[in-house]
């Protein structure tokens, strides 16, 4: 067993950087130190996302497998950490990873949230709770004073890289023909950063200082406007030659094809259309059903 001394430990570490690793090594350590094959249960493990507390369960028995087979990339290091024999260790590891199977329900990896609402549960008679009571969270209500606080910020010395940002953001939205005000973006983007399908996002831009992300949004802004230079370019050739072949809007498939390119060939450029992908991969596709035959081939002509 470790002194009381070395009980508490902070493991500082990056994306990338093998801090899954340390943890599970960390959580097998304590687990295995005492010949007790019900340790796991006294073992509390902390995440942030219900995401992180499966893969963490997962690499916990996944580890714990390949060390009742004698093999796996910490047996050596658990053996000289522990002092064990590779016999014991292995032993050890058999029986603690048949009781973690048939106790799964005891495993206590979870979400810094699902623990105190487990906590709050127990004391519900002394905190004068409901059993049944429920724990809802108002993001909408968090994100909208995050970004009130945000916004608070703009015009303050010391905040010029931020102000700079927002103002570039609103001037963005006025050229898009949107609303100048960015209050009501700014809480559509929290309300999807929050997501946990958003989070190797958001943590890609945690080490990006302000001044970075304007440098990367200019060069971001330079290859889209090539981007849709080109697509304009390319939508008024082929209203050109659609005028050229004296083609009607009707002799597309629901006209939709003319109708973007004239919406691409404006500068009114959101997405690619499910129908222009198709268009641009199989024009055949497109023509209106029933069409004559020399109008199946002046359509081919289109992005000749």
């Amino acid at each position: 067993m470790e002194s009381s001394s070395k009980r508490f430990e902070v493991v500082r570490a990056s994306a990338g950087s093998g801090k899954t690793y340390r943890l599970v090594l960390r959580y097998l350590e304590c687990a295995l130190c005492d010949d007790d094959k019900r340790a796991f249960s006294k073992i509390l493990a902390l995440t942030f996302t219900n995401k992180a507390a499966a893969e963490m369960k997962e690499r916990i028995l996944e580890d714990l497998k390949h060390l009742a087979d004698g093999g796996g990339d910490k047996l050596s290091e658990l053996k000289k950490n522990l002092k064990l024999s590779e016999e014991v260790l292995i032993a050890r590891a058999k029986a603690l990873h048949r009781e973690m199977l048939h106790r799964y329900s005891d495993i206590s990896v979870m979400t810094i949230d699902s623990f105190v609402n487990r906590l709050v549960r127990t004391f519900a008679r002394d905190l004068a709770l409901e059993q049944d009571f429920r724990i809802e969270l108002n993001s909408d209500q968090v994100i909208d004073d995050a970004v009130t606080r945000l916004l608070e910020r703009v015009g303050v010395k010391g905040n010029e890289a931020i102000t700079e940002l927002l103002e570039g953001f609103a001037n963005l939205q006025i050229e898009e023909d949107k609303d100048y005000r960015v209050r009501r973006p700014l809480n559509e983007l929290g309300i999807a950063a929050v997501k946990e399908t958003m989070r190797k996002v958001v943590d890609s831009f945690k080490d990006i200082s302000p001044e970075k992300f304007k440098e990367i949004s200019i060069e971001l802004k330079k290859t889209t406007s090539l981007a849709e230079n080109l697509l304009k370019e390319k939508s008024m050739a082929a209203l050109v030659k659609i005028d050229e072949l004296s083609m009607e809007d009707s002799d597309f498939s629901a006209g939709r094809v003319p109708k973007s390119l004239r919406s691409y060939s404006s500068g009114r450029i959101k997405e690619l259309k499910v129908t222009i992908r198709e268009h641009l991969t199989n024009p055949e596709s497109k023509i209106r059903k029933n069409s004559p035959n020399d109008l199946v081939h002046l359509y081919g002509k289109i992005l000749l």
